[in-house]
């Protein structure tokens, strides 16, 4: 239990009695002493319709996965993912993973998506206003890869006109 690598508690229904492993201590804060002193899910879910729907999961205790926004006992909030499963005995064990930083790196990957975007937007219009293109050339495998201005420039058809260096130079 202890050394299980993703957060695990067991509770029973009316979250009286509760253990957790010490991953679960390690992301949240809350130790299983502190945590008998506490209402778990004002706690972990100060946003009341996140701790309605989280209750609900604990509830239902299907096996299914749910993602929430989880406060620690430091108040940071960690997006996590959570799927709780209703034992033989009536009690719930729940196994969380801390996907925070997946979630942010994710975040970080679109917004550096949408300015790589942004930089070709301007680069194929400095292309066109220059009256200049571009070709990618791979040195090992020899395929060529043309910016759309060489296309226009050269008054090629795009669907085709197989972008090689060759070919380009005999049109010169």
């Amino acid at each position: 239990f202890e050394q299980i690598p993703v957060m695990v508690d067991i509770y029973d229904t009316q979250l009286s009695r509760i253990r957790v492993n010490k991953a679960f201590e390690e992301t949240l804060g809350w130790t299983n002493t502190e945590l008998k002193g506490i209402d778990l899910l004002a706690a972990f879910y100060p946003d009341t319709s996140i701790r309605k729907k989280a209750a609900k999961a604990m509830d239902e205790a299907n096996g299914q996965w749910h993602t929430f926004e989880v406060m620690d006992k430091a108040g940071n909030t960690h997006i996590q993912e959570w799927s709780n499963i209703q034992l033989s005995d009536s009690s719930t064990v729940g196994i969380g993973i801390d996907v925070t930083e997946k979630v942010h790196l994710h975040q970080k990957l679109k917004e550096e998506q949408e300015e790589l975007k942004n930089v070709n937007k301007r680069f194929e219009r400095a292309e066109k206003i220059g009256k200049i293109g571009h070709v990618v050339r791979n040195l090992k495998t020899g395929e060529s890869t043309w910016s759309n201005n060489i296309y226009e420039l050269g008054g090629f058809d795009k669907d085709t006109t197989e972008p090689s260096l060759d070919f380009l130079i005999n049109q010169i």
